[in-house]
Order: C-alpha cells, then sequence, then structure tokens
C-alpha cells in the first residue's frame, strides 16, 4: 500500500512539475519541467507501507487538552475518542500516532454563559 513519506497516512500518487519554471540562460530562454510522483495530501515521496488502527478508545476530559499539530483542543468535561495508529514503511522503520476526536462538548455553566464579557 502506498503512504505518504511526510504524514505517513495512506495516499494516492500524482505527477507533480518539481521543474525551477521559466529561466534565462544567455540570450536563451526556456521553461525547465521535471515531472515526478508525489503524494496527494503532502506532495512528498510515496513509498511502499502500510498503516493500521490498534487502539480506539472513548475518554472524557479530566483537564483542558492544549492543541498540538492541528489536534482538537479538548476541555475539562468534553466526551473524545482517541484513536492509536501503527504506520510501517518497506525496508524502514515504523512510529505510532494519536489523534483525538470530540464526540460531546461539556455543558456551559450558566454563570458563566449568562456573565458580561
Amino acid at each position: 500500500m502506498p503512504i505518504c513519506d511526510a504524514c505517513g497516512e495512506p495516499c494516492d500518487t500524482i505527477s507533480v512539475d518539481f521543474g525551477i519554471g521559466a529561466y534565462e540562460f544567455g540570450s536563451e530562454r526556456g521553461v525547465h519541467h521535471d515531472y515526478g510522483d508525489a503524494s496527494d495530501c503532502c506532495e512528498a515521496d510515496v513509498v511502499e507501507g502500510g498503516r493500521r488502527m490498534i487502539r480506539s478508545a472513548v475518554h472524557v476530559a479530566r483537564k483542558d487538552h492544549k492543541p498540538h499539530m492541528g489536534r482538537a483542543f479538548i476541555k475539562k468535561g468534553d466526551k473524545y475518542e482517541v484513536f492509536v495508529y501503527f504506520h510501517w514503511r518497506s525496508g524502514g522503520g515504523s512510529w505510532f500516532t494519536q489523534k483525538k476526536a470530540v464526540l460531546e462538548r461539556a455543558p456551559i455553566p450558566l454563570e458563566t454563559a449568562l456573565a458580561p464579557h
């Protein structure tokens, strides 16, 4: 299965122009094209490997979670699901990633909702 070399997610291969574009050498002008294969998500190299979800669990936040690298901001009392993935490359290394998704937001206390801003 092809995966993106940058993010490790399964991807499709697209053709991308890695050329330098328009150039001038002396009195000659031209356009340089260098077409190559890249992933459709990050335009990085495509390598053989895979991804498998190894764990999924639902939690209620006991404290605020700070956002990190595009992850959702989760506040105390929110119900959220955690997904743990195992990624690997053929002939290369392997790693784990974790993603969180908010399922249910905690209700806002009435005093906070009615307080003047």
